[in-house]
């Protein structure tokens, strides 16, 4: 929000070494950013969490409940902040979690339901988020599933750019591309019905596939679409849950779409022709692979 220019400054010059872990994440200036993320927490008034169910061994999906009326684009994020529950207080040093003492604790997590349909469902906001444990917010969640369910925390607002844009022509081909829980931000641009025209490039892990059938139930038609890439096949701790891996991959098959037991290649996706935009939610490797492909729109 401001600046200073100090003119007889030290003149440091960074080295090669071992970075300090106590380095907080970059900031982005409120001219980088769009505005929700640095509205006040609570300014979009509080969330509760309503159920847990877990999709994997490592992946749940979240539902809560708004106090008040709010409204997303599919494919947009909300901002929440966990600092009531996880913050700690002020400390010089914390040896034992040095990245914990510049955590602000403030999280986006991409929403991976549709937003209300009418006006009448703004009374009564409920949102899903889809997330994978990997660090401290997340770890908090899925505890919560032994723990008290009504647990309730700061939103600050919903925001993003990872969207549709409206004026499309519906009948356009559109060409997305998700790696692991990046389906996330399609599950909430597809909704219940898999849109005409789509076609889905997926790669998710062999422990994974309880979210490749809980996604086949939620979106219809999901599979004649599908372009599956199952890695870690055979690697230890297992599907998890009651998912029959043969049934899954089964299914994709009959309702007329195609799975591989490798990684995606740059060249499956080369070889696709038609493709007016490309929309892609993964990692920077599958990244990599699309940048000779036409525009693809990348989060």
């Amino acid at each position: 929000t401001e600046h200073r220019f100090v003119g007889a400054s030290l003149p440091f010059r960074a080295t090669p070494g071992e970075l300090s872990p106590y380095n907080p994440r970059v900031r982005l200036l409120s001219t980088e950013q769009p505005a929700v993320t640095t509205a006040q927490p609570g300014a979009a008034g509080t969330a509760t969490l309503l159920s847990q169910t877990a999709l994997s061994p490592s992946i749940s999906r979240f539902r809560f409940g708004l106090d008040k009326p709010a409204n997303w684009k599919p494919g947009q994020y909300v901002v929440v902040d966990f600092s009531d529950e996880l913050g700690e207080g002020y400390s010089h040093m914390r040896d034992e979690d040095p990245q914990s003492l510049n955590d602000d604790l403030v999280r986006t997590f991409t929403v991976s339901s549709s937003p209300p349909a009418t006006e009448s469902d703004l009374a009564t906001v409920e949102f899903e988020i889809t997330i994978r444990k990997v660090g401290r917010v997340t770890g908090f969640l899925f505890k919560r599933d032994g723990g008290k369910k009504r647990l309730t925390v700061p939103v600050s607002g919903f925001g993003g750019e990872f969207v549709a844009d409206p004026n499309e022509k519906e009948k356009e081909k559109t060409v997305y591309i998700a790696g692991g829980v990046g389906i996330t931000p399609f599950l909430a641009l597809m909704g219940a019905k898999t849109p005409d025209g789509v076609t889905l490039f997926w790669t998710v892990r062999e422990a994974d596939l309880g979210l490749v059938a809980d996604t086949l139930e939620k979106v219809g038609g999901l599979g004649a679409a599908l372009r599956l890439y199952v890695t870690g096949v055979g690697a230890e701790g297992g599907l998890g849950g009651s998912v029959d891996k043969g049934e899954v991959l089964g299914r994709i098959v009959r309702e007329g779409g195609v799975v591989w037991e490798r990684r995606i290649e740059r060249e499956d996706l080369v070889g696709e022709k038609g493709g007016t935009k490309w929309m892609l939610c993964a990692g920077k490797r599958s990244e990599e692979h699309t940048s000779e492909l036409q525009s693809p729109v990348l989060s």
